[in-house]
């Protein structure tokens, strides 16, 4: 009898003692990115996820099986849970991190961040993580042709056509002119 107490008591503490450690190990996992080099990394992995289904795919599907194909369905879902993915890392990224620095990271993990937000196709993602990619284009850590690639699909998803330059202008003017047609507040 004494034995059966032991064994119970044992079980339970090993129970418990097991449940504690598995606790311990649910951490976010941009609590981890806790070096330039790690985020580096993340920030490129992310950049080429988005990118890897971006690759021409679509158009070969689209030429053997046609563009209302099971198929070609099949790989939109599949680029749009992927593009779901993305953002959802890009997002903690962003919430954790801020936006990358250029000159800690590099130029393709600093585009990352913009591409997959700008890949989601989506108005209100678009506009939330605006000030993000305003203040990144600030700071220099994003050029003018990103925010303006940036602000002309945002114009687009809002008024459903591609924006069309009334005379010539600079790239900065364009920017700026996106910036009050979508009527988007900057510092």
């Amino acid at each position: 009898m004494k034995n059966i107490q032991i064994f119970i008591f044992v079980s339970i503490f090993l129970s418990f003692s097991i449940k504690c450690k598995v606790r311990q190990f649910e951490i976010n996992p941009m609590d981890q990115l806790n070096s330039i080099e790690k985020k580096k990394e993340f920030l490129t992995n992310l950049f080429n996820e988005d990118q890897k289904l971006r690759q021409g795919q679509d158009s070969k599907i689209m030429i053997e099986h046609g563009h209302k194909s099971e198929e070609f369905y099949a790989f939109i879902r599949k680029v749009k849970a992927q593009d779901s993915i993305n953002l959802i890392k890009a997002e903690s990224y962003l919430s954790k991190y801020g936006y990358p620095k250029l000159e800690e990271v590099g130029e393709i993990p600093t585009s990352a961040i913009w591409t997959v937000i700008h890949h989601s196709g989506n108005s209100e993602v678009l506009f939330r993580n605006f000030p993000y990619i305003y203040q990144a284009y600030l700071d220099e850590d994003l050029d003018d042709g990103a925010l303006s690639f940036y602000l002309n699909g945002m114009y687009q998803i809002e008024f459903k056509e591609r924006f069309r330059k009334t005379s010539t202008y600079s790239i900065k003017e364009e920017i700026n002119t996106l910036i009050e047609v979508l009527n988007l507040q900057v510092p």
